[in-house]
């Protein structure tokens, strides 16, 4: 992939073959999941060993396709800023920079959202991205927060831009009022609006740069 190339850690980096569960336990089901301890362990981990490189930042939340980046959401982030931006995935299963998509359980866990835990999972985001931000947000000079209107990260981090220039969040909702009015050429704006071309361009303005090109069409 060239000078966008990430160094990724190993499958074994977080947690090593010998001292991981049996298979799939602790990791099926939002609620066993956000009450695992090894998760709040791991998030520890990775926040404490994590540098960021760039000088831009993307939290966003998780996709049901691993890894990460084989997504139509997060390969149209690094295809658009990889140059330019940290990415950060934002799940039940911890805040992941995307450096460690392929450790362990990153690509095992399955937890989709339940409404019987959106206050757990509220708590649980809010504590780990705090954490996490309180550690980094002083390295980045833009941190975007990419979460639909209607999500519950939404709901936690909606208020983290007031009177605070680093942070951005978005799409706004003119934003996605558009991208639902409009659509996006290639894009399944009903699963991956944030992969729209009008939400890139809203990030492309954010951080001052121009969407990179291919023969004419903008990347998404």
């Amino acid at each position: 992939m060239g000078k966008k190339d990430i160094a990724f850690y190993d499958e074994a980096h977080l947690v090593p073959f010998k001292d991981r569960p049996p298979e799939g336990e602790g990791l099926i089901g939002e609620g066993v999941l956000l009450e695992n301890p090894l998760i709040d362990e791991l998030s520890k981990k990775m926040r404490e060993e994590y540098e960021p490189k760039h000088k831009f930042a993307i939290f966003s939340l998780c996709t049901s396709t691993r890894p990460y980046l084989n997504s139509p959401k997060w390969r149209t982030f690094y295809n658009n800023f990889g140059d330019i931006a940290d990415l950060v995935i934002c799940s039940n299963g911890g805040i992941i920079p995307i450096e460690y998509q392929y450790c362990y359980p990153f690509r095992a866990y399955d937890a989709h959202g339940d409404s019987a835990y959106d206050e757990l999972y509220k708590e649980k985001f809010k504590d780990r991205l705090d954490k996490f931000l309180a550690l980094h947000a002083h390295k980045w000079d833009k941190i975007i927060l990419s979460f639909l209107p209607s999500s519950r990260n939404r709901e936690v981090i909606k208020d983290y831009d007031k009177g605070n220039d680093k942070f951005y969040v978005v799409p706004s909702l003119e934003v996605y009022d558009r991208i639902q009015k409009e659509g996006s050429p290639g894009v399944n704006t009903m699963r991956f609006p944030q992969a729209a071309k009008q939400h890139q361009q809203e990030i492309a303005d954010i951080f001052g740069v121009e969407l990179p090109k291919k023969k004419g069409i903008i990347v998404v």
